[in-house]
């Protein structure tokens, strides 16, 4: 299953992707939880917010504190989190990034 959000602009609306706040979502629609697999953020992802990052074939490592939870915090959900980027994201940062298939 799909579950599509709005903007998270960083941490400022990280709710929108919090487990209570899906459980809910689901529970309106009749679905479960453990059913997503995808939850796609449509515009302002917000991550990686500050322009210092490393980057390698890898990905990004971000030195900004707050950066660096966001990505743990989302590479520990039990789904992948897509965005389609926004008026509010670092293109600096994501046009660096390598592409993967």
């Amino acid at each position: 299953m799909i579950y599509i959000t709005g903007d998270t602009h960083n941490t400022t609306d990280m709710s929108n992707l919090s487990s209570r706040t899906m459980k809910l979502c689901c529970m309106e629609q009749g679905v479960g939880f453990h059913d997503i697999t995808y939850a796609i953020v449509l515009g302002d992802f917000g991550l990686p917010w500050s322009s210092d990052c490393e980057i390698d074939e890898r990905g990004i490592h971000p030195a900004d504190h707050t950066d660096r939870y966001l990505l743990k915090w989302y590479n520990q959900k039990p789904f992948k989190v897509l965005a389609v980027m926004g008026n509010h994201d670092n293109y600096y940062v994501i046009e660096k990034l390598p592409e993967t298939r």
